[in-house]
């Protein structure tokens, strides 16, 4: 069997934090909540997406949000 050295390293993070948790789901998210109050801005963290095209809204101008099927003219298409 080929091993895989990243999913390894997620699978034991993942395994660690629900232990932490006693495998509980609501502790977990629980842990999450304060995690992100104490490390993170107020208004950092993005849960719906309305907050999301609100974000996008005042940061970006619609070009920017738009794909193009062309690498723009004289940009560096690596």
């Amino acid at each position: 069997m080929i091993t895989n050295p990243l999913l390894e390293e997620i699978w034991a993070v993942k395994d660690r934090l629900a232990a932490e948790a006693g495998n509980d789901i609501h502790v977990f998210c629980e842990q999450l909540r304060a995690w992100e109050s104490s490390h993170l801005p107020k208004g950092r963290v993005l849960r719906t997406p309305g907050e999301i095209r609100a974000r996008f809204a005042r940061q970006a101008a619609p070009e920017t949000l738009a794909f193009r099927e062309e690498p723009p003219a004289g940009g560096n298409s690596k």
